[in-house]
């Protein structure tokens, strides 16, 4: 500071300040008797001493009362505060990242585990930089309504070849390969496998499927390849059959993944969905749309397995075994039947041409496992000719759900 910015400003002609004390000019540290003239100094104030030899700063820290008034006062440089010479660095502004619309994937899936919301599809986001979560609206008359947020980004890619159709309920020799956006595999052993591990879902033209992988290796030319597969699982096997076409999605089924919910009665009807940052409007420019339509997927019944047509008195016995969606890993009794009813439709057909389709229901007391009969008299309706002279005539079975009708259905023919 200087004399004009706030230092009490003393000459040689206004002492006793310091009252005949001959200080050295180097002293740090200074006591001084005072006049009682200075009654409105306090500890704290900065004195600007001009005297003879040079000017000086001190910044009083204490004042004594004893018989006379003494001061203790501490020199003080305002140089000491000042920067060192040199070229100032210009440290810019941090600049505020720009989040642009993010990758997303709307899955319609079966029931990957636990319980499935009425109406529910499961929504996988990647996008770089992350904007923390990206949030997932539905169209509506009025305004978009949220369905769910992804917490994190997904690790989700595209296939580098065909896909090819598959068997599934055992571990084939099959390879896949995957060019990632984000992310990245690790092999497992099959126990871990066999316990849900290493999930992913494939786009196919007959939905997604879901198969497990068990070695995962990064190839030079940035692609992974997952070898020891096991194709078409939690009932997708529809979907292993048709295979998937290079370039088609893949997401690996992680809790990055969320479910997102829609009402029931939108089942089947095309909608446009709306994805982007968390934090901005779903109108902003920051948002990607796609119109999909969605089957309620996680609903839906499994297709029965183990069917069977056996010849008996009277027309041929038609069976088949269940399968749950909901509580399939308990090993002690029957599975639980997951619908509010035990219902099946079966069609009777001729290659792919339907001829016949009725339901039935349970209980089924005589026979240990869903079945019925079917007639002579129907076989002549629906094969004038005799099943002998029809080698393509079969029949399809699948279980009824009281929310979303006929689930996945299983086929075998009449004459195998």
């Amino acid at each position: 500071p200087t004399p004009n910015q706030g230092a009490w400003r003393v000459t040689d002609e206004s002492q006793p300040i310091w009252a005949e004390y001959d200080w050295p000019a180097d002293v740090t540290l200074s006591h001084w008797p005072t006049s009682p003239s200075r009654l409105a100094l306090e500890p704290g104030d900065i004195l600007y001493l001009d005297t003879d030899d040079a000017p000086r700063l001190w910044r009083l820290t204490e004042l004594t009362d004893m018989g006379e008034r003494r001061a203790e006062a501490a020199r003080v440089s305002a140089a000491v505060y000042e920067s060192a010479p040199g070229e100032e660095a210009f440290v810019p502004a941090p600049i505020a990242p720009q989040f642009a619309p993010p990758v997303f994937a709307l899955m319609d899936l079966p029931l990957l585990g636990g319980e499935a919301s009425p109406g529910s599809a499961f929504l996988a986001a990647f996008a770089d930089p992350w904007p923390g979560a990206v949030a997932l609206y539905r169209e509506t008359a009025s305004e978009p309504l949220l369905a769910g947020i992804a917490p994190a980004r997904a690790v989700i890619g595209r296939l580098a070849a065909d896909l090819a159709p598959g068997a599934t309920g055992r571990f084939t020799s099959q390879t896949l390969r995957i060019r990632l956006s984000y992310g990245a595999f690790v092999s497992v052993s099959e126990e871990e496998v066999l316990a849900g591990a290493n999930a992913l879902a494939v786009e196919t033209e007959a939905g997604w499927e879901v198969l497990q992988f068990r070695d995962a290796a990064l190839g030079e030319d940035g692609a992974w390849t997952l070898s020891v597969l096991l194709r078409g699982q939690a009932g997708t096997e529809s979907a292993a059959q048709a295979g998937a076409s290079e370039g088609a999605r893949c997401v690996l089924l992680t809790p990055a993944v969320a479910e997102a919910a829609y009402p029931l009665s939108l089942r089947g009807e095309a909608h446009s969905w709306r994805a982007g940052p968390e934090r901005d409007h779903p109108l902003a420019e920051t948002y990607a749309e796609q119109t999909l339509t969605l089957a309620a997927r996680a609903l839906k019944p499994l297709s029965p397995v183990h069917l069977a047509a056996r010849a008996e008195a009277g027309g041929v016995r038609l069976s088949w075994i269940r399968r749950t969606r909901l509580g399939g890993d308990n090993w002690e009794g029957e599975v639980p039947v997951g619908e509010a009813y035990e219902r099946y439709r079966v069609t009777i057909l001729d290659g792919e041409t339907v001829l016949r389709t009725f339901d039935v229901h349970g209980p089924f007391a005589d026979h240990e496992t869903p079945n019925v009969r079917y007639t002579n008299e129907m076989i002549a309706e629906d094969f004038p000719s005799g099943l002998a002279a029809h080698p393509a005539a079969a029949f399809g079975v699948g279980q009824l759900s009281d929310l979303v009708g006929e689930g996945e259905r299983a086929r075998k023919g009449l004459g195998q």
